[in-house]
């Protein structure tokens, strides 16, 4: 394996590191919600990160807005065929904007966000697509946890979760308070491995941002030390955690974790000091 191939396959494991606390909310949520999902939908977008690695740079760029073309004319034949614009023996290829339509939407964005982001090459792509990925199966997680402890269907719950959502970040903007959420009343199943999952995740964007500021130094010195650095930040950081998690403020600390680690990578960044900031 060359220097170039070393490189890649070392920084993609430190973004799966990163992209942690996604895969462990996709391993629980992706087979509790798949049922409830458009099959064609998710096979279609869920293997492009994937696909595209394969392709030229010269077409790379297509991939996605070929599969929406590919969506957008299946809806249309769906719409034509319940309106009798065509035969409604075409509804076998066309996909019908219902329930499903959307938690596929929702799963999409949450599979395609998190492979992308342990392919991405920039660390702060990686970090953006994390928090892109864990927000959107945070969101099937809620619904899932209001349909398992209230008995409602599932499309119901998933309904009413959005809802909430939209009504506390309106009532947060307009009025400056906002709703208990789902996720505030009902216990997570996987608190603790979502608190190990970020802890992970921690220790890997450090190591990412050692690796990305000492490129000039010897790299066996700057990845041991920057694993050795991120270990030590990480325990403290994960009995911090587990401590606010007795109040139910294991989100708070988490916040207060991410905030503080991105201004000590800020503070130690090789090239500001340079600049003489």
């Amino acid at each position: 394996m060359d220097t170039a191939s070393r490189e890649t396959t070392i920084g993609n494991l430190v973004n799966f590191g990163v992209m942690m606390p996604a895969i462990i909310m996709a391993i629980y949520i992706l087979p509790r919600t798949f049922s409830y999902a458009n099959p064609f939908i998710i096979f279609l977008f869920a293997f492009l990160p994937i696909l595209r690695r394969f392709l030229g740079k010269s077409i790379r760029g297509f991939v996605y807005p070929a599969a929406i073309l590919i969506a957008a004319a299946s809806i249309l034949i769906w719409a034509a065929s319940i309106s009798g614009a065509i035969s409604k023996r075409y509804l076998v290829i066309g996909t019908p904007v219902n329930e499903p339509f959307m938690v596929s939407i929702t799963l999409v964005i949450g599979i395609v966000t998190l492979l992308e982001g342990i392919f991405a090459g920039k660390l702060y792509s990686v970090i953006t697509l994390m928090a892109f990925s864990s927000l959107t199966f945070l969101d099937l997680m809620a619904a899932f946890i209001v349909f398992r402890e209230t008995g409602y269907p599932f499309f119901t719950s998933y309904m009413y979760v959005e809802l909430m959502e939209y009504e506390a970040m309106y009532t947060l903007v307009v009025y400056g308070y906002e709703f208990s959420l789902p996720l505030a009343t009902f216990t997570i199943p996987i608190n603790s491995y979502l608190i190990g999952g970020f802890v992970i995740s921690m220790v890997s964007i450090i190591v990412a941002a050692y690796r990305n500021g000492n490129r000039s130094m010897d790299r066996s010195r700057s990845f041991a030390y920057s694993v050795l650095y991120g270990s030590i930040l990480g325990g403290a950081s994960f009995y911090f955690i587990t401590a606010m998690s007795r109040f139910s403020l294991q989100f708070l600390a988490i916040s207060i974790v991410i905030v503080v680690m991105i201004y000590a990578i800020i503070r130690t960044d090789p090239g500001r000091k340079g600049d003489g900031a």
